[in-house]
């Protein structure tokens, strides 16, 4: 029998927000291009750089908006409101997100607040009053941050949580900012000659869209962070020499991650974490290699 998820209580959070954050989100050009910065705390040490936003920009344009376009708004509000940050439940609901508490509470600093440690798989549906609701629910995370939350628990030394929390040891970001479900999605109904362009017009439009967001990862927040994953596989391979002014090829291969420690920070490039074959013993392995860098 499945139990019934319970609406937590509000999140209290003290934050500290780095001057090189506030005069990130304060950039008019930034505000103008509606620059997705990211979630979780901004005075982290590890920042994790993904492959990219993941909304459907025809079928989910709504969710698109608010949960990335809106991004440099969001922080915006909560540098206003102070250093004490209170976070409501963002339970996230199946199929109708965006009539849902999970949208209208929804706050960069812990996103989808209580959500279950553990894979989401949404297939029972409850509706109340013409809202779907979370009775008998237990959302969990996708794939990539259900092994972002596993590293950061390796890395901390702390037991399983019940809950998703490692935006409170991290802060993640996108490399492209071009919104797919995944970094090639072809039409099969498209004669295959047809399915090779659309896929060549998808690539291209990722390529524009990281060269789009390199200025913003060169900005002193991004640059600042002692511990750097470059979680997007194949997708980092050319931006090292214009971030930070060197090679791929001068990383050390370390199995499944390769690592550059240099001028005090610990670069580390690997896989997308979705990727089926990334398993606990390599993500222990990853974090032990970050917990060592930070305590030296």
């Amino acid at each position: 029998m499945r139990r019934q998820q319970i609406i937590p209580n509000p999140l209290t959070l003290n934050v500290l927000y780095p001057q090189s954050f506030c005069d990130l989100i304060n950039n008019k050009h930034y505000q103008q291009e509606r620059m997705f910065v990211g979630y979780g705390n901004p005075s982290a040490k590890i920042l994790i750089v993904g492959q990219e936003v993941t909304w459907n920009k025809e079928k989910q344009a709504e969710e698109l908006e608010h949960y990335c376009l809106q991004n440099m708004e969001h922080w915006t509000k909560n540098i206003q409101q102070g250093n004490t940050i209170t976070i409501k439940s963002q339970v996230l609901y199946p199929t109708d997100d965006i009539h849902s508490e999970a949208y209208e509470n929804f706050n960069p600093l812990f996103p989808h607040y209580f959500n279950y440690n553990k894979l989401d798989n949404r297939v029972h549906i409850t509706e109340v009053n013409g809202k779907f609701t979370h009775q008998n629910l237990e959302y969990g995370a996708n794939a990539t941050w259900f092994k972002y939350q596993k590293l950061i628990q390796y890395y901390s030394k702390r037991p399983k949580n019940e809950y998703v929390d490692f935006f409170r040891e991290a802060f993640i970001t996108e490399l492209s900012g071009e919104s797919r479900r995944h970094n090639i999605v072809v039409d099969k109904t498209l004669t295959r000659d047809q399915q090779k362009e659309q896929a060549k017009q998808q690539a291209k439009a990722t390529e524009e869209s990281i060269k789009e967001r390199c200025p913003l990862l060169k900005e002193p927040f991004f640059q600042d962070f002692p511990v750097k994953i470059f979680a997007c596989g194949g997708y980092s391979n050319k931006i090292f020499p214009y971030l930070y002014g060197f090679e791929k090829d001068e990383f050390e291969k370390k199995g499944w991650y390769s690592i550059l420690p240099k001028d005090g920070k610990l670069y580390v490039c690997t896989w997308q974490f979705s990727v089926p074959f990334i398993s606990d013993i390599m993500l222990q392995e990853l974090a032990n290699t970050v917990r060592q860098y930070l305590n030296q």
